[in-house]
């Protein structure tokens, strides 16, 4: 289970009602900010004295300010965590000493543009890293996705390396995002504070990674959807992205699908090239896929066609690929989807009991001339814009 933050920043007139009024959250987030790190001003340091007095929910200061260290001692008596960013000036472990002298946990806060290396050096003399999933000023600003990828990298080097710093993320975090955050704490300000039950919100915002479904899947074929279609692909060389497709599937990689090709490869059958020649053709796929931080998690082929070696329940529109597949990885078919270009891709997703998704490159164009009886759920001009509107 998360543990949840309520965000909130240091003005002069804040409402402390609206803390009276939340169960079971487990952090104030405080907000300071110079006016020079970023543009607002918020500044009002009494308010870690009066929620300190007053309730007894641990604060997390997260300064937004240039010389985080001119802070501390004003503060330190009346917080658990003293948050400071690493684009701040200053020398950070100097920060980070004088934090730890007076018995106190300390964070490093790193904005969405600053690579995790950065930070490294100081993972194992902190408590806390704060990631930032939007720019850091104002609220109300939409998610930035990548930062599901930030975290599990972090997460990975935190496991790998047995550190034990807490991961917090902070920035446009909502009900729909979290389950895919996997991070040990979220914070969160108008998702919790602009809702009609703001303890409802922050339950469920605890259970999100419980709820994720881990199982779902984007089933692709390859030709027409991947890789422009050149006709019986043969030659590794000839193989080339549709434009825009590799930031698709890192798209639905940060939405948590798995990624799986399914794809019908007769040319073996009818001998104009051999499975070496295929895996080669694959490898290059997935080498650039790879170098451009995209997980694609297997590839099925049938290496068949009836008039050559009789027929199988592998070739498409049969499902065999895709039942193979939820076998293997233990997909959730009514919440996974078939993409294609062609109404054979449809009817295979029909079958295998996905939603379906035709998209107009490819023989998309011409294919969607012939829709009716077999209709796809969705259409899209390319993967792209499946992936942003999923």
């Amino acid at each position: 289970m998360k543990k949840i933050a309520v965000s909130i920043h240091a003005t002069e007139h804040f409402d402390f009602k609206i803390i009276e009024e939340l169960k079971n959250v487990d952090f104030i987030h405080i907000d300071v900010m110079d006016g020079k790190f970023v543009n607002p001003i918020n500044e009002n340091l009494n308010i870690f004295k009066v929620i300190k007095k007053n309730y007894s929910i641990p604060i997390i200061a997260h300064f937004m300010v240039k010389y985080p260290l001119d802070y501390i001692e004003k503060i330190i008596k009346f917080i658990e965590f003293f948050v400071f960013h690493y684009e701040s000036e200053g020398d950070k472990d100097t920060i980070i000493n004088t934090v730890k002298r007076d018995d106190k946990q300390v964070g490093l806060a790193i904005n969405p543009d600053t690579n995790l290396s950065k930070i490294i050096p100081f993972l194992n003399k902190i408590d806390l890293v704060l990631i930032m999933s939007v720019h850091p000023g104002w609220s109300g600003q939409e998610f930035i996705w990548e930062t599901v990828e930030k975290v599990n990298k972090l997460h990975a080097y935190r496991n790998n390396k047995f550190l034990n710093f807490q991961i917090d993320v902070d920035g446009g975090v909502n009900l729909d995002n979290a389950k895919f955050i996997n991070s040990d704490i979220l914070s969160s300000a108008s998702t919790i504070l602009k809702a009609a039950n703001p303890n409802l919100v922050i339950q469920s915002l605890k259970l999100a990674d419980e709820n994720k479904n881990r199982n779902k899947a984007i089933f692709l074929d390859r030709d027409g959807v991947i890789n422009v279609e050149v006709g019986y692909l043969s030659n590794p060389d000839d193989f080339e992205f549709i434009e825009g497709t590799i930031e698709a599937l890192k798209i639905l990689n940060q939405k948590g699908f798995l990624l799986i090709v399914i794809t019908n490869q007769a040319g073996i059958a009818r001998g104009y090239y051999n499975e070496e020649i295929l895996t080669n053709i694959h490898n290059k796929m997935n080498s650039i896929l790879k170098e451009n931080g995209v997980i694609l998690d297997d590839v099925y082929y049938c290496p068949h066609h009836p008039e050559f070696t009789g027929s199988c329940d592998c070739r498409k529109p049969n499902p065999g690929l895709i039942l193979k597949a939820k076998d293997k990885y233990d997909i959730d078919l009514n919440n996974s989807y078939m993409v294609g270009d062609t109404l054979n891709d449809i009817q295979t997703g029909v079958k295998a009991k996905c939603k379906t998704v035709l998209v107009l490159t490819g023989y998309g164009k011409e294919e969607q001339k012939k829709i009716s009886p077999i209709t796809p759920d969705l259409i899209f001009k390319n993967l792209k814009e499946f992936a942003k509107n999923i």
